[in-house]
């Protein structure tokens, strides 16, 4: 993967202790004609890593969740277990007061903002007053938790939040759904990376060089936290607020295309087994 964060702007890879990573490093690309047919790959694909290497952790990863919509509902469907990353890490203790109070301020308020806001109050008053830290932490979920009601019922999304791990310890084995910021500093021994789509990667409201350059740095970002197995996807039709759009490849998929080494044949993969 070394070769791929060179590629495309970044430095050379270097990882501690290196003796952990394995020297495997697969990189494909598939199109598809639209999210609907790239999901249904992905699930197949991501189906046939758990049941092959249950040890290990695998991520799908986007620049905008927005463009995960697909993937998240097949995964849904198909009943997999995934640990989405889409709410910042918080401490234990946070967490545990959202989820202990949010039944009670969903039946008061609802899931929308108001939701939101009587979760805090009913969060608030369970906190000793002399915790600012705690207090803090709690108005920042809140903050957070007002963005995303907009996109989920608060009930669900409290339910997806990720309680932050020890730093220094390994992803844990499992699916992971998460978008490229989150995964800075993260590590996943199979990626796949969706949407290299002009409009998503650089996202569309990337409009001066310094943007664009930024954009290039959350790509990097995402490349890199394969250690195994990487995978892109490219949509030709692409949804997006109530439209379906017509997107050009990014201009970066060029660039990785000189390091494709084929395609990922589960039924091959699952005849070597």
């Amino acid at each position: 993967m070394s070769a791929i964060s060179i590629g495309l702007g970044g430095s050379e890879i270097s990882v501690a202790p290196d003796a952990g990573w394995s020297v495997e490093g697969e990189v494909v690309i598939e199109r598809f004609a639209d999210p609907g047919a790239e999901a249904a790959r992905v699930i197949e694909v991501v189906s046939f890593w758990l049941a092959a290497h249950p040890d290990e952790s695998i991520a799908v990863m986007v620049r905008a969740k927005h463009r995960r919509e697909a993937v998240d509902a097949a995964v849904q469907a198909q009943g997999l277990t995934a640990e989405v990353w889409d709410f910042p890490a918080h401490r234990p203790g946070v967490v545990g007061l959202l989820v202990r109070h949010v039944g009670a301020a969903v039946r008061v308020a609802g899931e929308g903002v108001s939701g939101v806001e009587e979760l805090f109050l009913r969060c608030a008053e369970s906190v000793s007053g002399d915790d600012e830290a705690l207090l803090d932490e709690l108005s920042e979920a809140a903050d957070s938790l007002i963005d995303l009601v907009r996109e989920a019922p608060l009930s669900e999304v409290v339910a997806g939040i990720r309680v932050a791990s020890d730093p220094d310890s390994p992803t844990r084995p499992g699916l992971h759904l998460l978008n490229g910021h989150l995964g800075k500093g993260q590590g996943f021994d199979r990626v796949v990376v969706l949407g290299l789509e002009d409009g998503h990667v650089p996202y569309y409201r990337a409009k001066t060089k310094q943007e664009v350059k930024d954009e290039l740095s959350v790509l990097h970002v995402m490349a890199s936290r394969a250690r195994k197995s990487l995978m892109f996807t490219v949509c030709h039709d692409v949804p997006f607020r109530g439209a379906t759009w017509v997107r050009d490849p990014s201009r970066w998929l060029a660039s990785i295309e000189n390091y494709t080494t084929g395609w990922i044949d589960t039924e091959e993969l699952a005849a070597a087994e």
